[in-house]
């Protein structure tokens, strides 16, 4: 699909949308289980195909209201992160220092923005917070060259975005500085 588009972010052909749409919902599926617990499986789509099942029988787990609703997450999100096609984009970067937490994984790097995605409702809660700052201090060789941390709130098109030094600065109420941990 990507060695046939051509154009801009975000302008696939309807079919070319559909099916990249897919894809990332089946593996989305099998990241959940992956993480997840026996409960996640026993819940999943997945369960239910055949040992050796192709693309096909994958995709078909994907019921179309799904496409819809991933349909409306892409338009805001198309929106705000289109124009940053051109920026150093890291996705999924792993963090030198993960290994101290069982492995940390982040969502996205866009130049110096760690951009952690959340889909749930009611919005980011202090946990998510937590999270990216983590994620941030677990790269303590500074490969990513960080100084920002984000949340996208996908289900709202927000994106919410702190300097990393005057975040944490803020909740170690005045003790600590970002170079410093």
């Amino acid at each position: 699909m990507q060695t046939n588009h051509k154009g801009p972010l975000g302008h696939l052909s309807q079919d070319e949308e559909t099916h990249l749409l897919q894809i990332c919902y089946v593996m989305a599926m099998y990241e959940s289980v992956a993480r997840g617990s026996s409960a996640v499986w026993s819940n999943s789509p997945l369960k239910s195909l055949k040992v050796g099942a192709g693309w096909r029988a994958h995709l078909n787990r994907v019921s179309s209201w799904d496409i819809g609703i991933l349909q409306n997450l892409v338009v805001p999100a198309l929106e705000l992160f289109a124009p940053l096609a051109d920026q150093r984009i890291v996705v999924g970067p792993v963090f030198s220092d993960g290994e101290f937490v069982g492995g940390a994984d982040g969502d996205l790097i866009i130049n110096d923005n760690l951009i952690e995605v959340k889909c749930e409702t009611p919005g980011f809660s202090g946990s998510a917070v937590r999270q990216v700052i983590t994620y941030a201090l677990l790269d303590a060789k500074g490969e990513y060259n960080l100084e920002k941390c984000s949340i996208y709130l996908a289900r709202y098109g927000s994106l919410a975005t702190w300097n990393l030094d005057e975040i944490i600065h803020e909740i170690s109420l005045g003790r600590y500085r970002y170079a410093d941990l």
